[in-house]
């Protein structure tokens, strides 16, 4: 019923369950119970949720407020989701979670449960209900990286000197030596037995008495 409000859908069987826009430009796209009672308010979707003062933003869950409303000044306050939170100072955010307070100038609670910002610039990163969580699924414990490493490390071979040792060539003899056993034996002067001793088995006694006469003479 605003001026140039919207309201997209939604609504259910009960008169409570209709959603509202009243604030001028103000929009209401979908859920039910839901109202957006301010100047260009909005509220996205979900259950029961308000965006009672200007450019204030409800995005959906349910039971969530967005007022934004300080001492000379308001509006601008946003709830992206969950449940019972409330962001009631300018420019307050509130991402989701439940039963959160954003009460401060542009203070931020991020998420979690029973969380309260209430500073101007106040922050609160990580809510209650998330810490539970984290405590209750510790990470499961790691092994050290050098334990890890040992455990996988092959087993040691034989060391490279000892293997060197298996398979080093058996030590050759010095070439000096090596030669020496390789040379051949010297001939030995024949003497002049060696003449006569084929002539006396093959010839008659005159030719081999006239053949020794001639040697002898010769030596």
């Amino acid at each position: 019923n605003g001026d140039f409000a919207i309201v997209g859908g939604g609504g259910g069987t009960l008169s409570t369950d209709g959603n509202t826009a009243s604030g001028e430009g103000s929009t209401v796209s979908g859920g039910s119970g839901n109202e957006a009672s301010a100047e260009h308010s909005t509220v996205g979707g979900g259950t029961s949720n308000t965006a009672n003062e200007q450019y204030a933003t409800v995005g959906g869950g349910f039971d969530n407020t967005a007022s934004g409303v300080g001492f000379f000044r308001r509006g601008y306050a946003t709830v992206g989701g969950g449940g019972s939170n409330n962001a009631s100072e300018q420019y307050a955010t509130i991402g989701g979670g439940k039963s959160n307070k954003a009460s401060g100038y542009a203070s931020t609670v991020s998420g979690g449960g029973n969380n309260e910002a209430n500073g101007d610039f106040a922050i609160v990163g990580v809510g209650a209900v998330q810490s539970e969580m984290a405590a209750a699924t510790p990470p499961v414990a790691t092994t050290p990286r050098s334990a890890a490493a040992s455990i996988t490390k092959p087993a040691i071979l034989t060391l490279r000197s000892q293997a060197a040792k298996v398979t080093e060539p058996a030590v050759s003899a010095p070439r000096s030596l090596v030669a020496e056993e390789t040379k051949p034996a010297r001939n030995t002067p024949r003497s002049s037995s060696a003449y006569l001793i084929p002539l006396l088995a093959a010839e008659p006694l005159s030719w081999v008495v006239v053949k020794t006469l001639q040697v002898v003479l010769f030596l």
